[in-house]
């Protein structure tokens, strides 16, 4: 009932105070150290996340413009948030994982991490059907070694570590900021250096 003044292009509704979130999800982890081998001592664990629910009940108002929306009143491609189900929406992935697998002979360890991020939906690209932009999952590998001295002497108690981050030089997958913060890291891979000692 309201003459149109121009196209729709985006709903903003970051401030009301809608309806309770329900968020219901699954962790659980494994962890096994394999028995002790002549070359030295391995050990392995993985750490998952699964998203089974996250819904926002819409508001009146915004089930007013999805009413809208399915009916043709309002184009499709105008992203409508804070409502249904939140699964995959900009920084909701359905799995997240780590692994890390381990080893120690000695003074000597070393580790080997892998860090899994699932693929989500940004609302705020949208083609001309109203389908979300996808951004991509990432993998991302840490790998460390570190030797401690042996009792007696200054150097009792020393350990030197040295590891690397990002292994493979993986970039956060692009989105249109540039890439979401909340799940992804913009850091390169580099390599670091550190020595402890306890007393």
């Amino acid at each position: 009932g309201i003459a149109p003044v121009g196209q729709i292009i985006d709903v903003i509704a970051k401030f009301d105070n809608l309806l309770p979130l329900d968020i219901q999800g699954l962790d659980f982890g494994f962890s096994y150290k394999l028995p002790p081998t002549p070359v030295g001592d391995f050990g392995i664990s993985l750490d998952v996340s699964k998203l089974l629910k996250f819904y926002q009940s819409p508001s009146t108002q915004v089930q007013e413009l999805i009413d809208a929306q399915k009916s043709g009143l309002i184009n499709p491609s105008v992203a409508i948030p804070g409502a249904a189900s939140l699964i995959r929406q900009s920084g909701h992935p359905v799995w997240k994982w780590s692994s890390t697998i381990d080893y120690a002979s000695g003074p000597f360890r070393a580790a080997l991490q892998a860090q899994y991020v699932d693929t989500v939906d940004e609302l705020g690209i949208l083609d001309l059907t109203g389908a979300t932009y996808k951004v991509q999952s990432q993998l991302v590998f840490n790998l460390y070694g570190q030797y401690t001295f042996p009792k007696g002497g200054f150097s009792e108690g020393t350990s030197v570590r040295i590891g690397a981050r990002n292994l493979g030089d993986k970039a956060p997958p692009l989105s249109s900021g540039g890439y979401l913060g909340n799940l992804y890291q913009p850091y390169a891979r580099y390599w670091y250096a550190s020595i402890s000692k306890s007393f």
